[in-house]
């Protein structure tokens, strides 16, 4: 018997217009690897790709093409460490001549095409190798030795020879029966991005785009010629678009939609027995942005369910920004500086040359980082290798690029690191190994001088003694191995740290970190007359009040919030003068009942302004059973805001009700939430990370003077940034 194989060759397939979404669905990641019989349209089979997630249809006429394109390469030794299913080879051949049938040689065990030699036994004994069957799993195979022959690995870690005369047969018999609707969620759709107009949005990937001169963006299925088009043409108007759009016999405006966040206009089949794309109107910043979807149709009319279910789906995933000019990209920002992780690079943004560096490119071993408060130095710690969970600490001067290395310890973990260029020193945490236990200690604040002498090193902190931890059942196994201590900040002028430490907490609640603040000396960081003026600030205590933020200033005076006792919570907002070593509430909950209100105040952030105001960032608390805090039937559980106040002003619950609204926290839901938030270093405007789907982050600008919000990026992730 003949055997035709596949002439095969790996290639690398570049998308310059569309890119994988983040995220698979669950069922996606059941079924990596798997063939799929679409049972319910005319048995056709899919492959789904465990590598990039994605769902390919199989058929003669793609075959080679989708083969090129995912199949790895295999040696011959490694390929035969995989056995073959028995009920891949027939017990009517003997390839090798032997005087056994292919079958009865792979069910007991030996290759069937590797004769026996008498000179040495068992050179044709297959040896499974287990580790190398499971990680090939659902994957196809191409053999580089022997003329580019393919393999499939099913899910039980045995391989099948797939050829011409055997790929729809074979397949059919290997694949996984599925229905239309649960094929439709296989596969993670791909994310158009458009800067010119402004907008993107996720796709099927049965979908592909196709250029076009009539239209903004054409995609279509090549299975049953199904397309998707947008264009733009003229301005939004809806008197205009029931004159223009309205099917036949419909004299109606179109239906108002809400879908995801955005207002959407929808028209539907009309009269004539005619077939009616779904047309969907949009209002893209004045202008009328048109989503038609065309095909395939039910009953000679309208879409079918199935694609209308689709239809709803991209269109959640609608989202504008502001449109860019595609050469200038993102450098028109001008902030005073920002670094940020994205990814696994470290970026410096200049705010005012718009000068983007890579300060590390493509690193996956950066734990975090810290900009100095003059801007000159950037504080970085990695992995490294020896234990698990070792990590060093390097300084990276921002003017000459230089990198300086200021740990080096074989049994020494060093992170957490903050700069304190007031007095030239890092700042950081380190854990001691034990070889012995392969154990971490709980933690140590240590400083070292910015020139790396290991003589200036010095333990300033030590995480308390956490008595009975190891029989503690309240507290969880990870927990206890966890580091103690950390720092949150160290104030402008270098002279004092704001820390935690781990303790038990309340009522069976595992571990929690409790603030503390200190002078770098290991002084007591609160005057005498400062804790009396308010006896509840200095107590790091459970149910008792806490200082939960602390902002210093450049005159190191500073903001604080304080957290309330347990269960009541209530939060309070104080300034300290340190020229007059006094203080004065802004918000005291302690003395105002706010909760006619709202149910929770919070300081994110404040700068003290040279006319003697403090900028306030801060957000509010809704309770969700008050019907007056809901807006056009949308419940808001909580508002970001900022208002500037007169240095002495004691606010009434009112006055912080009347602070002007960050932009994007209008309307906010659980999945639009706004992480971290810092005023920029000229107070000019506000820089925020919002999460804005299951998966993507922003970085956004908000201009304090006129309210515009914009975003600086885009990540995969939540960031982390410092100005």
């Amino acid at each position: 018997m003949k055997k035709i194989f596949f002439p095969l060759f790996i290639i690398l397939a570049i998308f310059l217009l569309a890119e994988p979404a983040s995220a698979a669905s669950s069922l996606t990641t059941r079924l990596k690897g798997r063939l799929l019989l679409q049972v319910e349209d005319r048995g056709r089979i899919w492959y789904v790709d465990p590598v990039g997630s994605q769902k390919h249809e199989v058929t003669f006429a793609n075959a080679l093409e989708l083969f090129k394109k995912l199949s790895l390469g295999i040696t011959n030794s490694d390929l035969n460490k995989i056995p073959i299913d028995p009920e891949a080879v027939s017990d009517q051949l003997d390839t090798d001549n032997d005087g056994f049938s292919d079958k009865s040689e792979v069910q007991n065990g030996y290759h069937p095409e590797v004769a026996s030699n008498p000179d040495k036994r068992g050179n044709d004994k297959v040896s499974p190798y287990p580790a190398l069957m499971n990680r090939l799993k659902g994957r196809l195979l191409l053999q580089v030795e022997d003329r580019g022959r393919i393999w499939y690995v099913d899910l039980d870690g045995k391989r099948w020879e797939v050829t011409w005369g055997n790929l729809m047969s074979l397949f059919t018999k290997l694949a996984l029966g599925i229905k239309n609707t649960d094929l439709d969620e296989v596969g993670e759709w791909q994310t158009y991005h458009s800067n010119s107009y402004g907008f993107e949005f996720q796709f099927p990937t049965s979908y592909s785009i196709k250029p076009s001169s009539e239209y903004a963006l054409y995609l279509i299925n090549a299975s049953d010629n199904a397309s998707i088009f947008l264009r733009i043409d003229g301005q939004f108007n809806l008197e205009i678009i029931k004159n223009n759009y309205a099917p036949t016999g419909l004299a109606d405006p179109p239906k108002k939609v809400i879908l995801g966040k955005n207002t959407f206009y929808y028209y539907g089949p009309g009269g004539g027995g005619v077939n009616y794309p779904d047309q969907y109107f949009y209002n893209l910043n004045g202008q009328l942005l048109i989503i038609s979807f065309d095909g395939p149709y039910d009953n000679s009319k309208t879409p079918t369910d199935r694609t209308k279910k689709m239809e709803s789906k991209l269109l959640s995933t609608f989202k504008i920004f502001k449109a860019v000019d595609p050469t200038a990209g993102w450098q028109t920002y001008h902030f005073e500086g920002v670094v940020y992780k994205k990814g696994d690079s470290l970026i410096s943004l200049d705010f005012k040359t718009g000068e983007k560096t890579n300060m590390i490119l493509n690193n996956p071993d950066l734990i975090d980082f810290d900009l100095s408060e003059d801007n000159n130095w950037v504080a970085r710690s990695f992995k490294e290798s020896g234990f698990d969970g070792n990590s060093d600490i390097t300084l990276y001067n921002m003017e000459s690029s230089g990198v300086k290395r200021l740990t080096q310890k074989n049994d020494i973990a060093s992170f957490n690191p903050k700069v304190s260029s007031a007095n030239n020193k890092v700042l950081y945490v380190r854990r001691t190994y034990d070889s012995v236990t392969s154990q971490l200690s709980d933690g140590e604040i240590w400083s070292i001088n910015l020139d790396g002498d290991i003589d200036s090193s010095k333990k300033l902190f030590s995480a308390d003694i956490i008595s009975n931890l190891a029989t503690e059942t309240c507290v969880s196994e990870e927990e206890k191995k966890s580091v103690k201590i950390g720092i949150y900040d160290v104030s402008p002028d270098g002279k004092s740290v704001a820390y935690w430490k781990k303790g038990i907490g309340a009522e069976c609640s595992g571990l929690w970190q409790y603030p503390y603040y200190s002078n770098i000396d290991g002084t007591d960081f609160l005057t005498e007359k400062f804790k009396q003026q308010n006896i509840f600030v200095y107590e790091n205590k459970n149910y008792n009040w806490d200082i939960y933020k602390i902002n210093w200033q450049s005159d190191g005076s500073f903001v604080v919030g304080n957290q309330g006792p347990i269960p009541f919570s209530s939060e309070s907002i104080y300034y300290y003068d340190a020229s007059q070593n006094k203080k004065w509430g802004i918000i005291d909950a302690y003395k105002k009942d706010y909760r006619d209100y709202f149910s929770q105040v919070f300081l994110l952030d404040a700068h003290k302004l040279k006319d003697d105001t403090i900028l306030l960032v801060y957000k509010l608390y809704f309770n969700q059973w008050d019907n007056s805090y809901y807006e056009q039937g949308k419940f808001v559980g909580e508002k970001y805001l900022w208002k500037k106040i007169k240095i002495g002003t004691d606010l009434v619950p009112n006055d912080l009700m009347t602070g002007k609204l960050i932009f994007a926290s209008e309307g906010m839901d659980q999945l639009d939430r706004i992480s971290d938030i810092k005023i920029s270093d000229d107070d000019s405007s506000l820089l925020y990370v919002r999460k804005i789907s299951d998966s993507q982050y922003g970085f956004y600008k908000f201009d304090i003077a006129s309210g515009i919000d914009e975003k600086i990026d885009e990540f995969n992730e939540q960031i982390v940034f410092d100005l």
